[in-house]
């Protein structure tokens, strides 16, 4: 979604040369338009959530030598360009620097001043928007773990992806059989509301076993 926000900027940074324009006739309301604007940061979620995954192709990317013979000879080309990987890390940086940007402000305006309370205000709604970045990211992240661990069992015969499932603990137990008393080695998943059992394999590949749910549980380290 690069491209919305490429277009959200561009109406921001509009609104921002109007304000400045206006002044000294009148006064900067710089918190205003972060009021007015900061909702659309949210556009910044999507990207967040696939960026280590766009570095981490990069970063693939450049191993072939080929790829990496065209993006030397553009940088060659173009001495003062900024490298793709620090471009690619640009968008992530743009909400803590609009924080500090906004507390730096703050720090100097007079509480007096008709755009004081605006920024007060301004500053919280960025804080509340980067923390709703980072609590998606951390449900994206573990839905990933999750939908890793559906394409690693076989034979599980229900999806186990949640936006609210997360993955706690894994680890390899030995389960007593309660009427042979033999001892069988099982592989759990221990998931934030279930447990999964799986038969290891030689390869990486494990054998659906069963589940028990354990909603309402606590874990104790």
């Amino acid at each position: 979604n690069i491209l919305l926000i490429l277009e959200f900027h561009k109406s921001f940074f509009a609104e921002l040369c109007m304000e400045y324009n206006n002044w000294p006739a009148a006064p900067v309301r710089l918190g205003r338009k972060f009021i007015q604007f900061s909702p659309f940061l949210k556009l910044y979620t999507e990207y967040t959530n696939c960026y280590q995954q766009s570095a981490n192709t990069l970063q693939a990317c450049l191993k072939d030598s080929n790829f990496g013979t065209w993006m030397e000879s553009h940088r060659l080309e173009n001495m003062d360009c900024v490298p793709l990987e620090s471009l690619l890390i640009m968008p992530i940086q743009r909400i803590p620097r609009y924080r500090m940007l906004i507390e730096e402000v703050v720090k100097y305006t007079p509480e007096e001043h008709v755009d004081y309370k605006d920024l007060c205000a301004a500053l919280d709604q960025i804080k509340e928007i980067a923390s709703f970045i980072n609590e998606r990211k951390r449900e994206s992240e573990n839905m990933g773990k999750v939908a890793t661990i559906q394409q690693t069992i076989r034979g599980i015969g229900m999806n186990i992806v949640h936006p609210q499932r997360r993955l706690l603990k894994r680890g390899q137990l030995t389960r007593v059989n309660a009427e042979t008393g033999a001892h069988e080695t099982r592989y759990f998943y221990l998931l934030s509301d279930m447990m999964l059992s799986t038969i290891p394999t030689e390869d990486k590949l494990r054998i659906y076993d069963g589940y028990i749910l354990i909603r309402g549980a606590k874990m104790i380290s």
